[in-house]
């Protein structure tokens, strides 16, 4: 039998060990000086380490740097085994964040990378700059994504990708995560409770329980605030959410493109703006697909406004009920496929497709 060989490696300007066991490069997080080192190995292109594991429950005490950035994203997997970090401050209301164009616990997290088993409490995000991500475990996400937890989450944005987990997804997965919090932006921004904006993505089995304040021409869901080319499957929200004039919003999703949703469900509320698409599930779906879908919530709008959808544009809905004594009108251009039902109804239905597995609490 060969023997194992390991290797302790302590970096002397740093307390961070790595330790080297059959060939993979592990770093073990413990303190939150730990954390901040792993921060900078990894913005500044140093990291060696490709599995990252988180030993403790860690509380910030002063305000955080993301972890990655567009020139040294991380690669990687971090294992959170379900501990918890808290505290992570970006900005404040008074003066909000202008340096990063990705903020989160990670700012930028590459295609080759994983994070799963990890639990965020208590994070706020400020931030001024225009056109960027944010989110509370990652502003910018191309890896995938397990078993995360983020909640007490506070973003405030200015024209950005927002999401409670995510700002932006961008050909990367997200899985068994649940995210709670208030998000705002600015005109033109995208907010989701899950993710802003996902392209060539998929969300599965998750869920959220958000309040987003979007302004003029903003695209917000209860999941995603805009979903393009991507698959939303098994998940559930129950959220507050507002949009402001020109504004898409929807239960479950802003705006939808060319994507798929199936087998998901919605409550809570939403309102639009003038010249606004508003609805249960989709506030504009454009050329996409949704089935199998359920909604009761309360939809307001002063333009295009339904309990299924806002408006929809050669998008086609398939076997989508609403509860009809929360709201009478379908949609704009819904179809036939979509059907109201009585309260009773409505939750024998809901019931009969098995959605409990995860439906859940979304508080």
């Amino acid at each position: 039998m060969k023997s194992l060989k390991l290797f302790l490696v302590v970096m002397l300007n740093l307390s961070v060990v790595t330790i080297y066991a059959n060939g993979k490069k592990e770093m073990k997080i413990a303190t939150e000086k730990e954390l901040f080192e792993f921060a900078h190995l990894v913005n500044t292109g140093t990291l060696e380490a490709t599995e990252i594991i988180l030993e403790n429950n860690i509380i910030l005490t002063k305000p955080w740097t993301p972890v990655g950035n567009r020139n040294n994203p991380f690669q990687g997997r971090f294992n959170g085994k379900n501990h918890k970090i808290e505290n992570v401050k970006i900005g404040t209301s008074e003066n909000p964040d202008l340096s990063f164009a990705e903020l989160g616990l990670f700012g930028h997290v590459g295609d080759k990378s994983e994070i799963f088993n990890l639990r965020l409490a208590n994070v706020a995000i400020y931030s001024d700059r225009k056109h960027i991500a944010m989110g509370a475990l990652a502003g910018r996400m191309s890896g995938d994504v397990i078993n995360c937890n983020v909640e007490q989450v506070l973003i405030a944005g200015n024209n950005s990708k927002i999401g409670a987990l995510t700002g932006s997804l961008e050909a990367g997965t997200i899985n068994q995560c649940v995210a709670s919090g208030k998000l705002s932006g600015t005109a033109g921004s995208l907010l989701g409770g899950i993710a802003g904006y996902a392209e060539k993505s998929s969300v599965t089995t998750s869920r959220s329980n958000v309040e987003i304040d979007g302004g003029v021409a903003s695209r917000n869901g209860g999941l995603i605030g805009f979903l393009n080319m991507s698959k939303l499957l098994n998940s559930a929200t129950d959220s507050n959410l507002s949009g402001e004039k020109l504004s898409n919003n929807g239960g479950l999703t802003g705006e939808t493109y060319k994507s798929e949703i199936d087998g998901c469900y919605a409550t809570g509320s939403v309102k639009g703006g003038f010249d606004s698409c508003s609805g249960g599930l989709t506030g504009m779906n454009g050329e996409a697909f949704l089935s199998n879908c359920f909604t009761e919530v309360k939809v307001e709008g002063k333009s295009y406004a339904g309990m299924v959808v806002g408006f929809n544009r050669n998008g086609e809905l398939n076997s989508c009920y609403y509860n009809r004594t929360v709201g009478k009108e379908a949609g704009t251009k819904a179809g036939k496929s979509v059907k109201g039902k009585n309260q009773q109804e409505f939750k024998a239905l809901l019931n009969s497709m098995n959605h409990s597995q995860y439906l859940g609490s979304t508080k």
